[in-house]
């Protein structure tokens, strides 16, 4: 993004003198004083003055700044959204470089990002905020940011004219945290950022938003709240009166459950699912729901909530965890403790997770995932537990369903067109096909609704899913996606009289490929593609597969799957959401859990290739990845490869932390995978674009003589008129990797890879080591060889990654570098 707000200043330009280092950075002097009371247009005038290299560039329009309450009682107030792209283009602020190279602003939808490629020294840069704002009752500041680790920041505000003294340095913490700076007087002039970091390589801040608070009022507004009464008199019968369990429409499955799952639990493994369940169960009873019921729901993504509200677990899956093993177990007080978490929910203002999704004045959301979730709880909460809840509850559930859930959700539904093709659209579609169920048996206008949200839930379905089962996400993605679908499929299903896995079938049928083509060689492990969170397959959509095929490829991972609690642990959004449906309609019969990576498989729609090839007792596995044109949720990383020996993967893919880390800004970055780069300077790699064609690798396997192929120039036209990747293998245990193309310009290559194992090197050759297994990376081409522990993976365990930089190339290349596996 570039606008005259956000000026991207050039990368020769990035260093100022030393005199006006002096000026700026030393510590408070009469010189700074002086500086700082200066206009801006004087100040403007000094650093052209001190710093002719630096560019000219027109101050920012100053726009009149408006107060955004985050409460009634406006005992917070924003007055510089930066997550709102809308109001933050506006914003008259102005970064300027000072040790950093790089350095830029740009617009993400949910932050501003503070980025640079390198620092030469300790002072990055600082950032300038000019506000011009009536303090009126605030006495303090806060600033809402994630910085990481290494980095630092200062801030300093100009209240009346005056600037009061630098607070900090903060350390950063790789995590959202909110910074508090005092404030006097009867007008904010202007905030300034200041940037520091440990080290000299790039990273990235997320700014938020910039905030005033009374801190008086604000300590009375929290101290005024009052808990809920647990008994909920008038909404929760009495249990003396609940009669016999019995549902009111069977949205999921009708009252036989109680007996089947009774006796299911009885088999092997499902004996240990339901265990876990059972035990997840009595920790939620130990909660107390209504400490944490409130204006706007309990979350655990920390990226949109307040520092005060952490900690709290969302209300919408423990309370459905309680609800099920109670209703199968008849343990009356884990039923009524479910009945209080429908409470808390249905007494919540906003079925959203904090103040910023309901700014005044703000049209910005992170989307309905909240309200959705909610919604799909408080509905088959309501059909399982009617026969304890009054009939005033019941109209208190219908409305809230509508105005807190699917009201929202048919917004976000009508408002983005994107939807309509990533896993969100099908995720939403669950809350309105199940809420719009339990609305169309007691409104009487409500039949036409789920026909509608059903025709979008398959709009969206076969946009999403491949023609050769696969999807553009990640595995991550594709068991959430079924972890939404499926039951609203079943409820769909169900409500028209017809087969619970009709629609499954249809829409996920075909799936089974993709899950063996990115199975890794332990049963039930896959390759984290993507923004995977999960390196397992995960959900109740293993074992609906499972019972659908039932010598199909998820029978075969589905005992791994419950052993390790993985139908339990779905990622993402819907966070441990599993384990009910797969308990209910999984196979009974599960089987020892067997490896399922394919010998040869290759996804020409989803752009994934896989084979696992034996050689004197051992096993190799590959993988390389591509996408179809334009994916979501997906890193720079086409050609990247991963290879694993005997269930040990030696070359890896990171996949991604949560969100909410300042981490998942570099995870997707093309020197963060296995691929070639241009190198644009000293320790800075370029990015691939987005691919707006597919990029599918091209293979063929005689014996076990290999050759894989893609074309990648679609995602380096910037800087390549032309590159391919071409894998030769003749055996298993050796790989030989030709990167060939032609730059646009002359420059350098760098070839990266990432394994969880440091790298030692000698020479041109890098070798790591586990155990008896020995992979060695010879490199004849390189320039130079270098490794460092970067980041980590979705565990957020060390990965190291080994850069082999090139000579100069003036135009054409082709660079051969041979990967050994060895034994012993």
């Amino acid at each position: 993004m570039q606008t005259r707000q956000y000026k991207r200043l050039k990368k020769n330009d990035m260093r100022p003198s030393a005199s006006l280092k002096k000026i700026l950075h030393a510590k408070p002097s009469w010189a700074l004083a002086i500086f700082h009371r200066l206009p801006l247009s004087l100040q403007k005038m000094v650093y052209q003055r001190l710093t002719p290299s630096l560019p000219r560039f027109e101050p920012a329009k100053i726009e009149k700044l408006s107060f955004f309450p985050l409460d009634c009682a406006w005992s917070e107030v924003v007055f510089a959204p930066f997550h709102d792209p809308e109001i933050a283009s506006g914003l008259p602020c102005e970064l300027i470089a000072i040790d950093g190279q790089g350095c830029r602003l740009t617009q993400c939808w949910s932050w501003l990002l503070i980025e640079w490629d390198a620092a030469s020294g300790p002072d990055v840069a600082e950032l300038y905020l000019k506000t011009a704002l009536r303090l009126p009752h605030y006495d303090q500041m806060i600033a809402c940011l994630t910085v990481p680790q290494e980095v630092s920041v200062s801030l300093r505000v100009s209240c009346d004219g005056e600037w009061l003294d630098w607070q900090g340095p903060f350390p950063g913490t790789g995590k959202r945290m909110e910074l508090l700076l005092p404030v006097r007087g009867k007008r904010l002039d202007e905030v300034r950022l200041r940037i520091s970091s440990e080290n000299e390589g790039g990273h990235t801040i997320s700014l938020s938003w910039f905030g005033l608070r009374d801190s008086s009022r604000f300590e009375t507004v929290r101290s005024g709240r009052v808990e809920y009464d647990p008994d909920w008199q008038g909404l929760i019968k009495p249990a003396d009166h609940w009669g016999r369990p019995s549902f009111e429409l069977g949205l999921l499955f009708d009252e036989n459950v109680f007996q089947e799952v009774a006796r299911k639990k009885q088999l092997p493994f499902w004996n240990r699912h339901f265990t876990f369940l059972e035990e997840r169960a009595k920790e939620y009873m130990q909660r107390v729901p209504e400490k944490d019921a409130g204006e706007y729901l309990p979350f655990d993504d920390e990226r949109y909530i307040r520092e005060y509200e952490r900690g709290r677990m969302p209300f919408y899956f423990e309370a459905l965890v309680l609800g099920f093993v109670g209703l199968i177990n008849r343990d009356p007080l884990m039923m009524r403790h479910a009945l209080r978490y429908l409470m808390c929910m249905v007494h919540t203002k906003n079925w959203t997770q904090s103040a910023e999704s309901r700014l005044p004045g703000s049209t910005w959301d992170q989307r309905c995932f909240l309200e959705e979730m909610t919604t799909y709880s408080v509905s088959v909460l309501a059909d399982w537990f009617a026969f304890a809840l009054t009939d005033r509850a019941k109209s208190l559930i219908a409305q809230s369903i509508w105005d807190k859930g699917l009201a929202v959700i048919e917004r976000d539904m009508m408002k983005f067109s994107y939807l309509y093709h990533i896993n969100q659209g099908a995720v939403f579609c669950r809350a309105r096909i199940l809420g719009g169920l339990y609305l169309e048996k007691i409104w009487p206008r409500g039949g036409k609704y789920v026909r509608q949200a059903f025709r979008d839930m398959t709009e969206t379905l076969d946009n999403y899913i491949a023609r050769d089962g696969g999807g553009h996400e990640g595995v991550g993605y594709l068991c959430q996606t079924m972890q939404a679908a499926i039951p609203a499929c079943i409820a769909y299903a169900r409500s028209r009289g017809e087969h619970p896995f009709r629609y499954v079938k249809r829409f996920f049928g075909r799936c089974e490929s993709y899950i063996e083509a990115m199975s890794a060689t332990a049963p039930g492990t896959a390759v984290p593609e993507g923004d995977c969170r999960i390196d397992r397959f995960c959900g109740d959509g293993i074992a609906v597969l499972a019972k659908m095929f039932p010598r199909g490829v998820c029978a075969k991972i589905l005992g791994a799957c419950i052993d390790s609690g993985s139908l339990f642990s779905v990622t993402g959004t819907l966070t441990n959401s599993g384990g009910i449906l797969g308990m209910v309609y999984g196979p009974e019969s599960v089987a020892e859990p067997v490896s399922v990576a394919p010998k040869f498989a290759l996804l020409k729609h989803s752009g994934q290739f896989a084979c696992c090839r034996k050689k004197d007792g051992h096993t190799y596995r590959l993988h390389v990845i591509g996408s179809r044109a334009n994916p979501s949720h997906s890193h720079f990383d086409k050609s990247s490869l991963v290879l694993e020996a005997d269930g040990v993967a030696l070359i890896c893919e990171r996949g991604m932390v949560n969100y909410d880390h300042v981490e998942a800004n570099h995870l997707k970055r093309s020197c963060m995978h296995n691929v070639v780069t241009p190198v644009i300077r000293q320790g800075v790699f370029a990015d691939q674009q987005i691919p707006t064609v597919p990029v599918v690798p091209q293979g063929r396997m005689r014996g076990d003589s290999l050759r894989v192929k893609m074309d990648i120039s679609a995602v380096w036209q910037r800087y390549m008129s032309a590159c391919f990747r071409t894998i030769y293998s003749d055996v298993p245990s050796e790989i030989m990797v030709n990167d060939e193309g032609k730059l646009r310009a002359p420059g350098q290559l760098a070839f990266h890879l990432q394994s969880p194992l440091p790298f030692e090197i000698d020479g041109n050759t890098a070798t790591v080591r586990s155990g008896a297994i020995r992979l060695t990376v010879e490199v004849p081409w390189a320039k130079t060889l270098s490794s460092h522990q970067e980041f980590m993976d979705l565990h957020g365990a060390p990965v190291y990654h080994l850069a082999a930089v090139s000579y100069d190339i003036q135009d054409a290349f082709s660079l051969n570098t041979t990967i050994r596996v060895s034994h012993g």
